[in-house]
């Protein structure tokens, strides 16, 4: 399984930025584009 989550985290279609990210990357990928 995976995520589409908005660069804050968020579950959301509607911010304007997204990725799909697998769930073991997804906390250390929003710290990468966090910096």
């Amino acid at each position: 399984g995976g995520h589409w989550i908005d660069f804050d985290g968020k579950p959301s279609i509607y911010s304007g930025n997204g990725l799909a990210v697998n769930d073991a990357l997804k906390d250390e990928v929003l710290q990468i584009i966090a910096r």
